[in-house]
């Protein structure tokens, strides 16, 4: 070979050195380990390589401030893939620092010590970015909001699926509907009734063919009767004459209880109510007679003072989304879809209703749904 043709080919040989090495710079990336050859063996000019490869980056990082692969101080919220022309999965981040100055850096996602691009809460903990590609959320995976989202549509973000170990990707596999952080529920309605039901005279004492009179008045203080029925075992009745829920109450029959007074020990003969709205609910005594506004006397109290709250409550998430339930004040009930038991403890403002779970000492607040 003449001087010319060696000469040519060393600038031939140069130039593609150089061109390898610049396309590894353009993108703030240097590989760990020399490439090899196909016979495994690594050459002593590709190692030469790397080594300068790697020297330019890190020289170029600690000149442009841009932070080492480990450093995990750039939001998600400016971030985006890159598409080198070779196939190695490197993402792109960008964030200003405190001086306003932008900073980018180039990661491989899959990397041992890559940074990790999904990060939430105060402690900025990172979800793994292989989580997103192992459960099919690669198209995700690119978008900041990733987090927020619900892939599979159950109700549950993707966040609080990775928190709970359940598959983002499957509509079947979700967190438990009642969980300390808070319910998958929404408030339809709260109501609150109240009313005073007497047993004004009863013509028998066996339940058929008995009757009773009943009056049902606004409350023990106010006795301007509200409604005033003649009933017989297995009658509904309402609170008041234009109640909607007609069949309420039923006469289930009498019993006999005893009492002590001023009468002395004695037996009568008390009405057995039912609230339907509440099938197994125990049912209500009433012995016959006026109740007194402050009666203490709980044992020998005449008529029924009656004030409930209820809550009807629908399930917003998993497989019983949109199914409702109405809990009474103080009962215990279990969500639909749910295992967790929960009591209905209060109603605050803006008919927000307060649970407490199972087993919890801090009540979950349960907004009311909001309006079309």
């Amino acid at each position: 070979m003449d001087a010319q043709s060696k000469n040519s080919a060393t600038i031939v040989t140069v130039g593609a050195l150089l061109g390898i090495a610049a396309a590894g710079m353009s993108f703030v990336w240097a590989p760990k380990e020399a490439p090899q050859a196909p016979d495994g063996s690594v050459s002593a000019n590709a190692g030469k390589i790397v080594k300068d490869t790697q020297a330019a980056v890190q020289s170029a990082q600690e000149a442009a401030a841009i932070p080492t692969l480990k450093d995990p101080a750039f939001s998600e919220d400016k971030t985006r893939t890159s598409r080198p022309f070779f196939s190695l999965p490197l993402w792109q981040l960008a964030d200003k620092d405190a001086g306003g100055q932008v900073r980018t850096a180039v990661v491989d996602i899959l990397g041992k010590n890559s940074v990790d691009i999904h990060r939430f809460g105060e402690e900025n903990t990172a979800v793994p970015n292989l989580w997103f590609l192992d459960n099919g959320l690669a198209k995700e995976f690119t978008q900041s909001d990733a987090l927020k989202k619900d892939s599979d549509g159950d109700g549950f973000s993707n966040l609080e699926e990775f928190q709970a170990k359940t598959k983002p990707n499957d509509k079947a596999s979700y967190p438990d509907l009642v969980t300390p952080q808070g319910a998958k529920l929404e408030v339809v309605r709260t109501q609150t009734s109240e009313a005073a039901i007497i047993v004004d005279t009863m013509f028998a004492t066996e339940p058929t063919p008995a009757q009773v009179a009943v009056k049902v008045f606004k409350n023990a203080a106010d006795l301007t009767p509200i409604n005033k029925l003649t009933l017989k075992p297995g009658d509904t009745f309402a609170l008041s004459a234009d109640d909607k829920e007609k069949s309420r109450f039923t006469l289930v029959g009498f019993e006999k209880a005893e009492f002590t007074d001023s009468m002395g020990k004695h037996e009568e003969n008390v009405v057995v109510v039912q609230d339907n709205t509440f099938p197994g609910s125990t049912p209500y005594k009433i012995r016959a007679g006026k109740p007194k506004a402050n009666e203490k006397d709980a044992a020998n109290v005449k008529g029924l003072q009656y004030k409930i709250t209820t809550a009807t409550l629908r399930v917003t998430a998993g497989s019983e989304v949109g199914k409702t339930l109405t809990v009474r004040k103080g009962d215990s009930f279990t969500v639909p879809g749910s295992t967790i038991k929960c009591n209905f403890q209060s109603v605050g403002k803006g008919s927000t209703v307060s649970i407490l779970r199972e087993g919890a000492d801090t009540p979950i607040q349960v907004s009311k749904a909001p309006q079309n």
